[in-house]
C-alpha cells in the first residue's frame, strides 16, 4: 500500500507502523507554535516533522551518507492541538525508492493521534547534489519499517491556469531563507496561514481540523531572486510560488466543500 497524495478523497496517511525502527521523543507546544486561538499552526507542525526527521537520521548514524532534500509533504491536524500540550512525536520510514524514501510522522496526545505528516525525501550526493542511491546500511536500519512498500517521486500538482489565478501580496523575510540560501520548506506555509485567516476569520479555529495540506517542492526560491505568489479557490485552496517564470513550489489545501479565498481589504 502506497501513500496517495493526488486525490482529496483518498486517505493521505495509509501506512501504519508495524515493525522496525521507530524514533520518538516528547515535545511541549509553546507560544511560538500556536496562533491567536492557541492552536498549533501548519508551519509549526511541518517544523516538528522536519526536526524529528533530522534527529532520527543523526541518531541512526547515517546522517553522513548524503544530503536529504524534501520533495513533498502532506499535513493533517486531526483535532485541536492547544498551547501547553505535552505530546509524543514518532517517526518511521514508510517506503523507499532508488534514491528516495517516504516518512510518516505521528503526533499523539496519549492514545489520540492529534496530527499527522507524510513526507517524501530524496537523498543527494553532498558534493554534486545529484540523487544518490540508498545504501545497504540505510536498508538495514530502515528497511523493516517500510514493509516492502515502494514510493514514487512523481509530483501530482500542475501549475494553476492563468485565468483562474490572482497574485497575492507577500514578501519573504530574511529569516525565511535557510543556510543553503533557499526559502526554507516551512516558510511556504506562512502565506497559506495568512490566506486561511483572511478566508475564515473567526471561524479559522473550527475549520482547521477539516483541512489537509499537500506541499510539493520544485525549483524553490533563492536569496535575491524575484518571486510572486498566485492563488485560487476554484475547487480547493491553491497557492503557486514562482521564482521568475519557474514554478518554485505548490500548495494544495483540501476540504469538504469549497474553500473560497476572500482577502480582507
Amino acid at each position: 500500500m502506497h501513500l496517495e497524495f493526488g486525490s482529496p478523497s483518498s486517505p493521505l496517511f495509509l501506512n501504519q507502523y508495524a515493525a522496525g525502527r521507530l524514533f520518538q521523543y516528547e515535545i511541549r507546544i509553546g507560544l511560538g507554535e500556536t496562533d491567536i486561538f492557541g492552536r498549533l499552526r501548519f508551519d509549526a507542525l511541518a517544523r516538528i516533522a522536519q526536526d524529528i526527521a533530522g534527529a532520527d537520521l543523526e541518531d541512526s548514524g547515517l546522517d553522513g551518507e548524503g544530503v536529504w532534500i524534501l520533495r513533498r509533504t502532506g499535513l493533517r491536524i486531526n483535532t485541536d492541538v492547544i498551547y501547553g500540550s505535552r505530546l509524543q512525536v514518532s517517526t518511521f520510514c514508510s517506503g523507499v525508492g532508488r534514491s528516495w524514501a517516504s516518512r510518516r510522522t505521528v503526533v499523539k496526545d496519549g492514545a489520540i493521534t492529534v496530527a499527522d505528516v507524510a513526507s517524501l525525501w530524496i537523498q543527494t550526493d553532498p558534493e554534486t547534489r545529484a540523487p544518490k542511491s540508498l545504501s545497504d546500511n540505510f536498508m538495514e536500519v530502515y528497511g523493516v519499517s517500510t514493509d516492502g512498500r515502494k514510493v514514487s517521486t512523481r509530483l501530482s500538482a500542475t501549475a494553476l491556469e492563468e485565468n483562474f489565478t490572482k497574485e497575492i501580496d507577500w514578501s519573504f523575510r530574511f529569516c525565511d531563507f535557510d543556510l543553503i540560501g533557499h526559502v526554507n520548506n516551512v516558510s511556504y506555509l506562512y502565506p497559506l496561514e495568512e490566506v486561511l485567516s483572511a478566508t475564515y476569520g473567526d471561524r479559522l479555529a473550527e475549520s482547521r481540523p477539516t483541512i489537509d495540506i499537500i506541499i510539493e517542492y520544485r525549483d524553490g526560491i533563492n536569496v535575491g531572486s524575484t518571486y510572486k505568489v498566485k492563488a485560487n479557490s476554484e475547487d480547493n485552496l491553491n497557492l503557486d510560488f514562482y521564482s521568475g517564470e519557474r514554478l518554485g513550489a505548490t500548495i494544495r489545501a483540501f476540504k469538504k466543500g469549497k474553500i473560497a479565498y476572500s482577502p480582507q481589504s
